[in-house]
C-alpha cells in the first residue's frame, strides 16, 4: 500500500465507514465534560465540535468557558476530564461557587 496515489490507492474513491468516522471522532476529538452547579455530570460530548452543535454556541466560547472555569449561561461548567468532583483535582483553580 505504501506509495499507492489516487486511484492506485485501494481505499480511493470510498468513503470512510460510520464505524471508522465513529473512532476517529474519538481518537482525535477532546472530550468535553458538562456538570451543572449541583455537581452533576449533564451531558460528555467526544469533541468541542460536537458541543458547540448540541450547545449552539462558538467553539471558541466553549474553550474560554473551560481555561476561565466560569459558569456557562450561568448553569453549567465545563471540563476536559470527567471529575468526581469539580472542586478537586482536574477542577478549575478559579471557580467561584455562589452557593456559599
Amino acid at each position: 500500500m505504501f506509495g499507492r496515489k489516487g486511484e492506485l490507492h485501494p481505499m480511493y474513491g470510498k468513503p470512510p465507514s460510520a464505524e471508522t468516522r465513529a473512532k476517529s471522532r474519538v481518537t482525535q476529538g477532546t472530550a468535553i465534560f458538562v456538570y451543572s452547579l449541583d455537581d452533576t455530570l449533564i451531558n460528555s460530548f467526544n469533541s468541542v465540535n460536537e458541543a458547540k452543535k448540541f450547545l449552539n454556541c462558538c467553539h471558541r466560547t466553549i474553550k474560554r468557558y473551560i481555561d476561565t472555569g466560569e459558569l456557562f449561561r450561568n448553569r453549567w461548567i465545563f471540563f476536559f476530564i470527567a471529575c468526581l468532583d469539580r472542586r478537586g483535582p482536574g477542577g478549575p483553580k478559579n471557580f467561584n461557587n455562589s452557593r456559599g
